[in-house]
This record gives structure tokens, C-alpha cells and sequence, in this order.
């Protein structure tokens, strides 16, 4: 009996701190929700009042739904709230717990800004959070009142700068005598010039008289009367006077040109970038002229160019070994498919040529078998020379915009690539009936297809499948944009390789096998020669290249 009634005690015990955890967690003052597998599934009153819920339906829109259905689209960092929230979510579920500010969106539409700490109470199949709010939205408020007076402090001070330039001047000499204003003239880094209308100087600040190398301004009018006494006259630069006017005024009626001024010091040439302002003290016009030195920026803007033009120069030299070992690829592709052309005949050549040795050896030939045998071989060496003809007049670039129909270059193609193809089981498919004409170069356009036809017939290579082919579509849309595509069914290209394999000798085939520059010159030939653009993409058993043309339709 005694332990049975220490088991009723114990249960009884539970009972209780059930009810008072209950009791704590509806009746906090404190927002507590619970997520189950990323979903509000409980909340106390605390955050449904937080939330602004005020009858059961309300209650509904926040219970089984996502963080991000309750939060503006984007919080204020610009990220997305769903991928964010996700994103927290597995951090918790990761580490435990994780604390963050969050943005969200009440009922009645207004912000809600809330301190927010998960912590993982539960893990496996089903994954139970505790959530804690604080709200923090009149803290936000504040530190946006905060950064609104920062921005207007900011304002003020420039509009306090500007003022005190204007109060330095408004003394004039002896007037700037005063310690304060003298302090912030003279530790400008510019070089900072007054003078009184024109030409006469009536001060300067400290690193204009570090420059001229005078203790002092009275110094400095004893021997000069203007800082233009110092300028070197040089093609581009100031000159005392410029067009027939002192150069304060011809600085000050081009304000939409940049003025630059060149003076020495010691050995040394420096550069200024040079800009006038015009203000009035009682009656005096001054004239406030600042010298920023831009020598450095100068120097490094020569070196720059220099950097520019000889990157510019082997740009030019890696294009051009680009071009070249493209032009060597295409060689060796044309060589490829020669061969294919030629298998065949040269084997029909051999054969005639051992009929007429067999026949000659058992003393069987006859004039009219040597008639024969030589009229057959003399048809297949035309034949052959047929084709080395049609392959180079292929090759040769398009010198003029042409006329043609998609299903015109894909004879062409299928003629040259026809033995090639079929000797791997490749099958090409097109629409021979298309009726729409293109106005581009012809040729490009082929080579173009050709290389993307060849990637496909490597791609197969090693695959054994009933059915290889290769499709070639032209569709025409909206405001005479073409698309043709050519798509496969080899297996497509790995994911992370999609955005690479324009790239320069970027290539997925075996060593020795591919070279990486085929479609890179296909990409540069569709976009710089043909005016268009060319992307590619994975289908479901496959790969689909798209080549897009705009205003390129005639009919």
C-alpha cells in the first residue's frame, strides 16, 4: 500500500506542474508559439494579441501555416522571408536554438517587429520548436527616429561647412585672423584661394603657402599677386589666361568642363584638379578657388591605360590563338568527316583494284574488264573530289547576309556528316518542309550546327541505345523572334557544368578527345556575327541547345 500511494503522490505531483506549465504558457505575458515541422501549430494569448487576433477565424489564418504567410514578402535586408525563415528553421534544428529579429505582419496589416528565440524541443520525423516573441517594434521605431536625426545632424553639418566657408571670407584679412575659422581653413587639404574679384589674392590656407613655400600671405604679395604666377602653361592645362579671360572667370563660365592645373614644386610636376566659387561679402565679390591634387591620380591613370592596352593586346593574341585552334579544330573535324566520305569509296577502289590484280594474275583480264575497272575508278575519284570541293566551299566564311531556309542547311549538314553518323547509328531529324526563311549567314549558321551536332554524336559515343537521334526544331514567335534547338537524348550535362560549358577549353570529354573551344566559338559566332544568342539546357533524358534570333524572320 505505501508504495501505491507514493505512485498516486508522484502522479498527482505531475498533474500539477502539467496544470502550471499550462497555466505559464497560456497565460504568459510572454509570446510563446509552437512550430511542428515548420508550421504554427499553438500559440498563447500572448502572441495571438501580439499578432492582433480578435476572433477564432483570425485565429485560423495563423495556426498550420508557414512564418513567411504572417511576414511581408521580403524583410528589410532584402532577403526572402521564406527562404530566410527556412533557413533559421534548420539552424535551430541544427544547433538547438537560435536567436534572430524578424519582421512580421499583423492582422490589421501594420509591422510587427519581435526578438524571437527557437529552441528544438523535440527531433526525428517530427520536429517540435518553442518559440519565444519579444516585441521590439517601438525599439525600432526609435532607432528609425534615431537614423532620421543622424540623417538630418548629417544635412545640418554640411549646411554648417558651407556657412562657415561663407564666414571665413567675410572678414577679409584681418577678419580671418580668428583662431576657430583660421583652424578649419587652414586644415583643408586642398589648396583654398580667395581672392578679390579677379586676380588680387587676399588669402590662402595653409597648403597654399606649404605649396608656394611663404611663412605667411604678406610673404607671398610681396613678390605675386595670384597663384597663377606658379601655373606651367601646358596643352590641357590652365594658363593665366585662357580664350582671352583671367582664369577665375574662364573656369567659372565653363562649369560643365573639368579644369585642371599644372604648377611645380621643387623637381617635381603636380596636378590640380581646379573649381571656382563666386560669393559676396557686403560689397566685394570673392572669388574661393580649390586646388585638389590629383597627381597620384594622374600617375595611376597612365599607369591604368598602360595596364588597359596591354590587356587589350593580349586579349587580342589569346583571340587569336583562340581563332587559330578553332580553325585547326574545324580542320580536323572536316578531315573527320572527309574520311567518313572516303571510307567507303576507297574501299570500292581497293576492291576493283584486286579484281583486276586476280584476274591479271590467273591470266583471266580482259581489255574490256580494264575498261571497266578504269571507268569505275575514274567515277569514284571524281566522286571524291566532288567531295573535297563541297567540304571547302563550305568552310569558306559568308561574306554577305543570305536568304535560306532551316531545312536547306540541314542537307547541307546531313551531306557532310551523313557517313559519320550513320556509321555510330545516329539519326538526324528535321521538319523538311518548313517554309520559313531566315536572313542571316548562312554558313556561320551551319558551322554553328555543326558543332553542336558533333557534341551530341560524342555524347553518345559508349551509350548503348536502340534509338540515337538528334532533333532540329525551328519555331518562330511574336515580333520575328526564332528559336532553333537541337536536342539529344545522350544523358544531358551534369548540373554544375551548365554554366562552364561556354567557357574556353572548358570540355567533359576524355583527354586527348575534346579541346573546350567549339562552343565557345559558337557562342562568339552567334552573338557577334549572327546577332544572337545561344543557351543551353537539360531535358529529361538529354540536352537542349537553343540558338534565338530576333528580327532575323522574313516570312
Amino acid at each position: 500500500m505505501s508504495e501505491i500511494n507514493n505512485l498516486i503522490d508522484k502522479y498527482r505531483s505531475h498533474l500539477d506542474q502539467k496544470t502550471i506549465f499550462e497555466l505559464l504558457y497560456k497565460k504568459s505575458s510572454d509570446a510563446v508559439l509552437i512550430m511542428h515541422n515548420g508550421l504554427f501549430v499553438d500559440s498563447n494569448e500572448s502572441a495571438l494579441n501580439m499578432l492582433g487576433v480578435s476572433s477564432m477565424d483570425e485565429v485560423l489564418c495563423i495556426l498550420n501555416h508557414h512564418p513567411s504567410s504572417l511576414s511581408p514578402e521580403f524583410q528589410p535586408d532584402g532577403s526572402s522571408s521564406y527562404d530566410k525563415s527556412e533557413e533559421l528553421l534548420a539552424t535551430c534544428i541544427k544547433e538547438g536554438s537560435c536567436r534572430f529579429e524578424w519582421l512580421f505582419k499583423r492582422l490589421d496589416g501594420s509591422d510587427l517587429w519581435v526578438d524571437t528565440v527557437l529552441t528544438r524541443i523535440a527531433e526525428g520525423e517530427d520536429e517540435i520548436i518553442h518559440v519565444a516573441w519579444r516585441d521590439i517594434s517601438t525599439r525600432k521605431e526609435y532607432e528609425a527616429d534615431l537614423m532620421q536625426q543622424k540623417k538630418e545632424l548629417v544635412t545640418f553639418n554640411n549646411d554648417l561647412g558651407n556657412k562657415t566657408t561663407q564666414l571665413h571670407m567675410l572678414y577679409k584679412r584681418l577678419e580671418y585672423s580668428q583662431k576657430y575659422q583660421k583652424a578649419i581653413f587652414d586644415g583643408q587639404p586642398n589648396i583654398i584661394v580667395a581672392n578679390f574679384n579677379i586676380r588680387t589674392l587676399c588669402d590662402g590656407n595653409r597648403a597654399f603657402l606649404d605649396f608656394v613655400g611663404y611663412p605667411d600671405i604678406p610673404s607671398f604679395l610681396a613678390e605675386h599677386d595670384c597663384i597663377c604666377d606658379y601655373f606651367i602653361e601646358r596643352e590641357g592645362y590652365l594658363s593665366t589666361t585662357m580664350n582671352g579671360k583671367e582664369w577665375i572667370e574662364y573656369v567659372k563660365d565653363n562649369p560643365e568642363y573639368s579644369h585642371y592645373a599644372l604648377m611645380k614644386r621643387g623637381d617635381k610636376e603636380y596636378v590640380f584638379s581646379v573649381s571656382v566659387n563666386e560669393v559676396y561679402i557686403e560689397n566685394d565679390k570673392i572669388n574661393i578657388a580649390s586646388f585638389s591634387d590629383i597627381t597620384e591620380l594622374e600617375e595611376y591613370k597612365k599607369t591604368l591605360e598602360l595596364r588597359i592596352k596591354a590587356e587589350v593586346a593580349d586579349n587580342r593574341n589569346k583571340d587569336r590563338m583562340l581563332h587559330n585552334q578553332s580553325k585547326s579544330v574545324q580542320m580536323g573535324e572536316m578531315l573527320n568527316m572527309i574520311a567518313h566520305q572516303w571510307r567507303q569509296p576507297l574501299n570500292a577502289i581497293s576492291a576493283s583494284a584486286i579484281s583486276v590484280a586476280m584476274k591479271l594474275e590467273l591470266d583471266e583480264l580482259e581489255p574490256d574488264d580494264i575498261r571497266e575497272h578504269l571507268t569505275y575508278i575514274q567515277w569514284r575519284v571524281q566522286k571524291m573530289s566532288q567531295t573535297i570541293n563541297d567540304f571547302m566551299n563550305f568552310f569558306k566564311p559568308d561574306q554577305e547576309i543570305q536568304q535560306f531556309r532551316l531545312n536547306d542547311v540541314m542537307k547541307d549538314i546531313e551531306s557532310l556528316m551523313k557517313a559519320q553518323l550513320q556509321g555510330r547509328g545516329i539519326k538526324i531529324l528535321y521538319d523538311q518542309n518548313n517554309p520559313t526563311v531566315i536572313s542571316s549567314y548562312k554558313k556561320e549558321l551551319a558551322h554553328v550546327l555543326i558543332n553542336i551536332i558533333a557534341n551530341a554524336r560524342d555524347a553518345y559515343e559508349g551509350l548503348h541505345l536502340d534509338v540515337k537521334t538528334i532533333t532540329i526544331s525551328l519555331t518562330q514567335f511574336e515580333e520575328n523572334t526564332l528559336i532553333i534547338s537541337v536536342r539529344d537524348c545522350a544523358g544531358g550535362v551534369k548540373p554544375e557544368n551548365l554554366d562552364k560549358i561556354f567557357n574556353p577549353y572548358f570540355t567533359t570529354k576524355d583527354q586527348g578527345k575534346g579541346t573546350g573551344i567549339g562552343l565557345y566559338m559558337s557562342k562568339r559566332i552567334v552573338r557577334e556575327i549572327l546577332h544572337g544568342s545561344i543557351e543551353v539546357a537539360n531535358t529529361e533524358n538529354g540536352a537542349e541547345f537553343f540558338i534565338v534570333f530576333k528580327n532575323q524572320v522574313i516570312t
